[in-house]
């Protein structure tokens, strides 16, 4: 019963010394009762509190990296957030404050009624009528002002951000808080080692720990500000109708001119706060130069007692944390306490935040590190990425430099920044200056402007590549890729070409050099085609290099080297050449796979009126593709090859084309080598129809058909074999000659029909006429001896 009344009389204020004094007192190696050397209870108790104690630090450790990752994540975050006022739900509720407001315009009017009825001063209608009219009008675009007032202040914040860049950035990497915890390799042992460091480094340990929590407070304060600052700007505007209202009578303008102290003041913070930060990056990015300029030889040597970390506690290290935690909580009550915010009531709101987060983050924290409890296997895994990267580098991940190419990726988003401000200037002389003073990311960013406008020479370009860090930096290699190389002379491109190490960079170039003739041997196209991986890529460059190779007989070299499509790229410049013979012309479209559109587009190229009657032969005999055949046939019937000039042939030629139209066009290609020939394989066909429609399937029949309808230049250019020198032929154009001369008789001359008048001239009729056309465009004797032994009836 005692126990109870003094355990409930114990404050409870009690219980964290007590729990400090059990976790911290048992480090020291007091040895209790020992039973002969063989069993010791104090060494029991000791390795076990020691174990205990080693979780609970390794725990607190990683949460402070946790706490402080998110921290300086969501101040970037929030600082760069912009407040939107076209939010739906904000206009929507502005609405309903717009209507309410105009409805109590009726309690003013009556209002400002009695005041006139009883001349009360400040309330009469000449003092109040101005207000009235200003605020019934403004009331309605109260929404708007505010808006625009929240730009104004955005402008504001967007010029020292644009300034400062990454915030988080900045700040993991000039304060770099992973170096304040001890190094992993201590605890690679297991919990005792952990114990053990504590024992032998205690003050550091605590001191590591306030460094942190001034760290995570120089952070929260701002975050938490900050961040309530919206929702309340969102507030006032939507209460704005209500703000204009109250201006009009004396007795509420105080409402008004305060809810204008809290809107303006609200507004204002983030440029009064974004100023002191940005002075405190400024510094980070000066560290020493800062520390040089106190003078004093003892800011790097460390101090004595606080050894175990990756980086024992200087005076220059303490000095830089406090000066950011001064520069950032310092900045926060400055930018509260600036211009409109006296009195409004935003520094007991920041207070608040600050107390609360200090006094959650630390004791919470402290008390979860107590009750946290790792097993083996991951300890023993967390100690090995400790020992890696440090412990707070992996609790801050990429904030702090876990994440490689992070300083590049920064320069790039900084340069990115500079660059859309110099968009705007025009004069490429200020450019010009700009490309070679300042700091170097403002020179980088004026050359990316002048390389978009196409100003950069091509000592700019070298220079800008060297500015970026060459062929070592990610954005060197970026810059190379981005150059457009057709621009330059051959001379600078050779010069890129060697100098460059990027192979993606360097293919570009090649590619512009192959382009413009600039790989004159086989042996410096082969090297750059080294460059690529895919048999298709390097057929693709080689087919581009190639052709600037005038000399076919070394091109001949390069059509047995090389994958299938790289010997294809040369045999298709060649082939193009007419370098090939009829037989490699066949090779090369047999190298295509079947029915491919290459080898379609390849086989249709060919010069088939160039190649032999053999060679025409084994492409009609041999090729898979009907459009490739039809072209070889084509070609055949009207050079006459024999093996097509016979009617079987003919027939099986003209079946390749899909209907009838085309397959009597086909033939009739045929018809100055072989008439009869063609006439036959009409008949055979059947392709040849009547007035109604009805096929024709005799020699005869297709012969009168056609002839009949030829004119006399057409039949006179039909050669002797299968045409003159066919009765069959020369009985059917006597027959047309016949039934012309029937149809438009000759009229013989005669004296003239009136005295004095001209005499009647002959006229041959439509036989003769027929006749002498044909003897005017033979030129074959044979035929032409045919053509004088037609009669005339």
């Amino acid at each position: 019963m005692v126990n109870q009344k003094i355990m409930k009389a114990a404050p409870k204020k009690l219980l964290l010394p007590i729990l400090f004094l059990g976790l911290f007192l048992p480090i020291f190696n007091a040895q209790a009762l020992s039973l002969g050397g063989f069993f010791g209870i104090g060494d029991f108790a000791y390795e076990a509190v020691a174990n205990i104690f080693g979780y609970s630090a390794y725990l607190l450790f990683a949460s402070l990296g946790t706490f402080m990752g998110v921290a300086v994540t969501a101040l970037a975050w929030v600082v760069n957030l912009r407040i939107y006022t076209n939010v739906p739900v904000i206009e929507e509720s502005w609405k309903i404050m717009r209507d309410f407001a105009n409805m109590l315009f009726i309690i003013a009017l009556i209002v400002m009624a009695y005041g006139t009825i009883f001349n009360i001063k400040g309330y009469d209608f000449r003092s109040l009528i101005p207000k009235f009219l200003i605020a019934a009008l403004l009331i309605n675009f109260s929404l708007v002002i505010g808006g625009l007032i929240i730009d104004a202040a955005q402008i504001l914040n967007n010029t020292f951000l644009n300034a400062m860049g990454d915030i988080a950035g900045h700040l993991g990497q000039g304060l770099e808080p992973w170096k304040l915890l001890p190094e992993a390799a201590n605890a690679s042992d297991g919990a005792e080692a952990i114990s053990s460091l504590a024992f032998s480094s205690f003050v550091t340990l605590l001191f590591a720990i306030f460094m942190a929590f001034v760290f995570l407070i120089s952070v929260a304060v701002p975050l938490t500000v900050a961040l309530v600052r919206i929702p309340i700007l969102w507030a006032l505007l939507i209460v704005s109708p209500m703000a204009w209202l109250l201006s009009i009578l004396p007795a509420t303008k105080g409402a008004y001119d305060k809810w204008w102290h809290q809107f303006i003041g609200w507004n204002l913070f983030l440029p009064y706060y974004l100023f002191f930060m940005y002075f405190a990056l400024y510094f980070l990015d000066r560290k020493d130069e800062v520390l040089a300029g106190l003078g004093q030889t003892f800011v790097n040597d460390k101090i004595t007692g606080l050894e175990g970390l990756q980086s024992d506690f200087t005076f220059g290290l303490i000095f830089y944390y406090f000066l950011v935690a001064i520069f950032m909580i310092g900045g926060t009550k400055v930018a509260m306490s600036a211009g409109t915010f006296s009195g409004t009531g935003v520094v007991q709101v920041a207070k608040w935040g600050r107390d609360r987060v200090a006094n959650r983050i630390g004791w919470t924290a402290a008390g979860r590190a107590v009750k946290g409890r790792f097993d083996e296997l991951g300890e023993k895994e967390e100690a090995r990425i400790a020992r890696q990267t440090g412990y707070m580098r992996d609790a801050l991940g990429r904030i702090t430099g876990g994440k490689v190419g992070f300083l590049e990726e920064q320069q790039a988003k900084d340069i990115g920044e500079i660059k859309k401000r110099f968009e705007r200037i025009t004069d490429p002389a200020e450019l010009r200056k700009l490309m070679d003073k300042g700091p170097l990311r403002n020179q980088l960013a004026a050359r990316e402007v002048m390389k978009d406008r196409g100003l950069l020479t091509s000592d700019d370009y070298r220079k800008t590549f060297e500015l970026y860090g060459g062929n070592n930096t990610l954005a060197g290699r970026q810059f190379a890729k981005s150059i457009d190389y057709g621009k330059l002379s051959s001379t600078d491109r050779g010069d890129w070409y060697k100098d460059l190490t990027d192979v993606e960079a360097k293919r570009k170039v090649a590619e512009v050099m192959a382009e413009k003739g600039e790989f004159d041997t086989v042996d410096s196209i082969q090297r750059a085609q080294s460059l690529y991986a895919l048999p298709g890529e390097k057929a693709n460059f080689l087919k581009k290099a190639a052709r600037r190779i005038t000399d076919n007989t070394t091109l001949r070299g390069l059509m047995t080297t090389g994958s299938d499509q790289e010997k294809l790229a040369v045999r298709e410049i060649l082939a193009e050449r007419g370098a090939l013979t009829g037989a490699e012309m066949f090779d090369t479209y047999s190298m295509y796979r079947a029915g491919s559109k290459e080898a379609v587009d390849f086989g249709t190229k060919v010069d088939f009126e160039n190649l032999s009657q053999t060679d025409r032969q084994t492409w009609y005999n041999n090729a898979p593709d009907n459009e490739v055949k039809r072209k070889s046939a084509e070609v055949m019937a009207e050079k006459g090859d024999p093996s097509m000039m016979t009617a079987p042939a003919l027939a099986a030629a003209a079946n390749l084309y899909a209907n009838d139209a085309e397959k009597i066009k086909f033939l009739e290609k045929a018809e100055k080598k072989n008439f009869m020939a063609t006439v036959d394989a009409k008949a055979a066909l059947g392709v040849v129809r009547d007035a109604a429609g009805t096929p024709l399937a005799t020699r005869g029949a297709v012969l009168n058909f056609r002839v009949t309808r030829m004119k006399a230049d057409a039949l006179a250019e039909i050669g002797y074999d299968g045409g003159w020198g066919n009765p069959d032929f020369v009985n059917a154009v006597q027959a047309k000659i016949n039934a012309l001369q029937t149809s438009e008789p000759s009229i013989p001359g005669g004296p003239p029909t009136t005295p004095g008048g001209p005499p009647i001239m002959p006229k041959p009729g439509g036989g003769e006429r027929f006749k002498k056309g044909l003897q005017d465009n033979a030129t074959d004797t044979r035929s032409l001896a045919q053509i004088f032994a037609l009669t005339i009836p």
